[in-house]
């Protein structure tokens, strides 16, 4: 079964300071969040709400999902079980390997 990004979820998260995306592998639950300083300081430069950052989401939404599926895969999880992209995280965007059973959507 493959891995699938619910996109149309995305949401700002105020008290985490991160866009919240839920992920479904076959029967599970995890959770893709993005740090609004990684957004912040390699993604966007405008000023704006929090809808802002979910629009960049939406923008870098291939790449964001192929770094947080590597991480995924190589079970790099956060104490809450959430797959968390940081800012350090944002220069192994393209170099990340994906296999073809996983494609991000």
């Amino acid at each position: 079964m493959a891995v699938r990004f619910h996109t149309s979820r995305a949401i700002y998260d105020g008290p985490t300071d991160t866009v919240r995306v839920p992920v479904i592998d076959g029967n599970k639950l995890v959770v893709f969040a993005i740090a609004r300083e990684a957004i912040m300081s390699s993604l966007w430069s405008g000023d704006g709400p929090p809808d802002c950052l979910i629009e960049v989401y939406h923008r870098h939404r291939r790449a964001l999902h192929a770094l947080a599926l590597h991480k995924y895969l190589t079970r790099q999880f956060e104490a809450d079980g959430s797959v968390l992209i940081a800012p350090h995280d944002l220069g192994r965007a393209e170099s990340s390997p994906v296999p073809d059973r996983y494609t991000p959507n």
